[in-house]
């Protein structure tokens, strides 16, 4: 499943994201994640239960963390 959220406030070592979905919000520590987000930057989470990501999703969700946090 992947999810997209909207980053809508920064408070502190925290970031509010806010689903593209349904509005839900989460809080996320900064340092957990990519530098240099803004206001309005979208980020993509892949969520799985544990242990049912085949090979194929795997190098997809690496692909799409790699893209994010700008990895070449």
């Amino acid at each position: 499943m992947e999810i997209i959220f909207k980053l809508v406030e920064i408070r502190g070592d925290k970031i509010v994201l806010e689903s593209e979905n349904n509005g839900e919000q989460i809080i996320w520590s900064k340092n957990s994640a990519p530098l240099g987000l803004l206001k309005g930057d979208l980020l993509n989470f892949l969520i799985s239960k544990g242990g049912s990501v085949e090979n194929k999703d795997k190098k997809q969700a690496k692909d799409i963390l790699n893209e994010i946090l700008n990895v070449e």
